[in-house]
């Protein structure tokens, strides 16, 4: 119903802990993880100096994720900023675990993103980020915010409904059209009954998949590179033959 109650639920998994001298494993960057497991026996990871596994993040010149280490680098090929806490959990797990280091590396340079997972997929006409394997107001607006900055001279971006967001449903898809506009992305395609309920003016916007679909074989969109981001339940990877 609200972030709020995830962070109730979630936080039943630090309670078991307590009650058994667990140990758990927290994201130091994230302020709310840190508040909620105050009192446990925790191993942090961060950018913070008294973290015990120190990261810190860059994006390379070719749009990849990495995590420096100490004096080590690890490349990844996940692209948008909103990688970086899985990418620095992977490798503090790694340390924890004594995986030499050189392992983690060559780990996770090998990892290539698939099942619609901040996936890059190139066709005859065009370059792809498909991320629709599922999507929240944060996932989506972290993607979009990796998206502005990406280098390209012709982008569109194509949205799917995010759902199962309860009575914030109308604000939180309000909000990422808003986000779209302000952010300068003049080409978009909304598509499911929560985006076409809102303020869609200047974008294409849709009921369904089908219908995007439709459109989408009308068009012809050349050179372009696209994100494609949304719920599991709208399927937008169906539009990749169109594209």
């Amino acid at each position: 119903g609200s972030l709020e109650g995830v962070v109730k639920g979630k936080s039943e998994l630090y309670d078991y802990l307590k009650e058994n001298k667990g140990i758990a494993i927290i994201n130091g960057n994230d302020k709310k993880q840190m508040q909620q497991s105050e009192g446990l026996n925790r191993y942090i990871f961060g950018k913070d100096k008294l973290a015990h596994t120190q990261l810190a993040n860059s994006i390379n010149k070719n749009g990849y994720c990495t995590v420096h280490i100490g004096e080590v680098n690890i490349t990844s090929q996940l692209t948008g900023a909103y990688n970086f806490d899985n990418l620095n959990a992977a490798v503090t797990f790694g340390e924890f675990f004594e995986i030499p280091l050189t392992d983690i590396q060559k780990g996770i340079a090998s990892f290539t993103p698939e099942n619609n997972r901040s996936q890059w997929i190139k066709t005859k006409n065009n370059h792809i980020l498909l991320d629709a394997y599922n999507a929240n107001p944060t996932s989506m607006s972290a993607a979009i915010e990796s998206f502005i900055d990406v280098k390209a001279k012709a982008k569109l971006v194509i949205l799917g409904d995010m759902l199962e967001l309860g009575q914030y449903t109308h604000e939180e898809h309000q909000a990422i059209i808003d986000q779209l506009k302000k952010g300068g992305i003049d080409h978009a395609i909304l598509v499911g009954p929560h985006f076409c309920a809102s303020k869609t003016e200047g974008f294409s916007a849709f009921k369904n998949t089908a219908e995007a679909k439709n459109h989408l074989a009308n068009q012809s969109i050349l050179d372009h590179t696209i994100l494609i981001k949304g719920s599991r339940g709208i399927a937008l990877e169906q539009l990749l033959d169109q594209l």
